[in-house]
């Protein structure tokens, strides 16, 4: 599928997902309301929505993961972006600096 500028809506297409619908209210509860380990799939869940949509911030799905992760508290990695209970999307560092750090005890790939 092809769009040129001239053929692009003036407004906004709304469109309702399945997915979202039903992922959505489950995933945003247990992750703003975590109650322990049990709950990191819904955390996971609600980052992978609003990876759905882009990282749009004005995505219901990203507001509210944007809201949880200024409420949580940093882990012991000390990277900024990354707090318990929480997958890292977005990086403040470069990649390199990610990738050179040592304060990361895992393995990553970028």
């Amino acid at each position: 599928l092809q769009l040129d500028a001239d053929s692009l809506p003036e407004s906004e297409l709304e469109i309702e997902s399945l997915v979202m619908k039903h992922h959505f209210l489950n995933a945003s509860t247990n992750c703003f309301y975590y109650n322990g380990p049990e709950n990191v799939v819904n955390c996971q869940t609600l980052a992978n929505l609003c990876v759905m949509h882009m990282y749009f911030p004005d995505a219901e799905v990203c507001d509210l993961f944007e809201d949880i992760l200024d409420k949580r508290s940093e882990n012991e990695r000390s990277q900024d972006g990354w707090v318990e209970t929480l997958p890292w999307l977005r990086y403040v560092e470069t990649s390199t600096e990610i990738r050179m750090s040592e304060a990361i005890t895992m393995q990553m790939s970028f």
